[in-house]
């Protein structure tokens, strides 16, 4: 079999996946095009997707910022659609794939075209591209050419470090998902910098059990330190250092017993184990004047209504 002509796309995806956590879908521009000249698979592609991304340019021109007045330096922290562009060319099996980071045509004139300028120089030096590109479809944003010199609250470092975090979460609650069927395992991965600028990575692990038919409900978890001064001084405690059990008095789980004992860290006071017992009500409603209703009561009325509907009815 052979094909030969062009293919032309008006409209289309593309997704990008990092490591199947974070996913990106790509547009397909108008105009793109596949052409074959004989075996399908030797075809040739020009093919451009773009992902618009809301952000600030205050990063991008942060050495620039000085030549601002004072309201040129509020406007660069306002919003604005920026388009990464996506261009695949050459063999569709291996194309060649390039970026590009443009403005919308009736924005390209924001901050006496600055940003603009700033953008056309950007997409001549590749390397310097390819760390924003990655920036805006990872953190959502630019930073600054020295990233650890970022202008914003919490600095480039911080962010990475969130996302990050966001990564390993994902990842490992995907994982114990399939460890242990039947019990549910949570984790929580905070990595942030302390007051003394210091590197800290903690991990939350949660562990939820239901027992008896589903009536008795039983949660264990802790935290455990895997960056910062604390990571050598774990203990085994420190993994079921909270515990919580909750019991469904009645069968409809509209009455429980709990019962808890966290470990609390308060900034003035310290370590602090908090402990406590309670009797919990549930109840679904969507009017006001269901909550104590009893739901025999509520039965017994959606029966008179269907009754009342099938009288009229004959």
């Amino acid at each position: 079999m052979s094909l030969t002509g062009t293919y032309n796309l008006n409209e289309g995806s593309y997704m990008v996946s990092f490591e199947s956590v974070i996913k990106r879908k790509f547009d397909i521009a108008s105009g793109s095009t596949i052409t074959w000249n004989g075996d399908p698979m030797d075809a040739n592609i020009s093919l451009n997707a773009i992902y618009t991304v809301r952000t600030s340019p205050d990063d991008l021109i942060a050495d620039q910022m000085s030549n601002f007045s004072e309201g040129g330096q509020s406007s660069s922290k306002q919003q604005y659609p920026f388009m990464v562009t996506l261009q695949l060319r050459g063999e569709i099996l291996h194309p060649d794939i390039s970026f590009q980071i443009e403005l919308p045509p009736e924005d390209k004139g924001i901050l006496q075209g600055v940003v603009n300028d700033k953008l056309n120089m950007l997409n001549q030096d590749e390397s310097a591209l390819n760390k924003q590109v990655f920036a805006l479809l990872v953190l959502g944003r630019f930073v600054q050419e020295n990233p650890f010199q970022s202008a914003s609250q919490g600095g480039t470092s911080a962010l990475v470090r969130s996302t990050v975090s966001k990564f390993l979460t994902s990842q490992l609650n995907q994982l114990g998902s399939k460890l242990i069927p039947g019990m549910e395992l949570n984790f929580d991965v905070q990595s942030y910098e302390d007051n003394q600028a210091k590197g800290r990575t903690q991990v939350e692990i949660g562990v939820k059990q239901q027992l008896f038919n589903e009536r008795l409900t039983v949660e264990l978890g802790g935290t455990v330190d895997v960056e910062g001064q604390s990571a050598n001084q774990n203990a085994t405690s420190d993994i079921t250092s909270d515990v919580t059990v909750e019991y469904k008095l009645t069968r409809d789980g509209r009455f429980r017993m709990k019962g808890f004992r966290h470990n609390q860290y308060e900034a003035i006071e310290g370590q602090l184990i908090e402990t406590g017992v309670g009797l919990v009500f549930v109840r679904d409603f969507n009017r006001w004047s269901r909550i104590f209703k009893s739901q025999k009561n509520r039965s017994d009325s959606s029966n008179n209504q269907i009754t009342n509907v099938t009288n009229e009815g004959r």
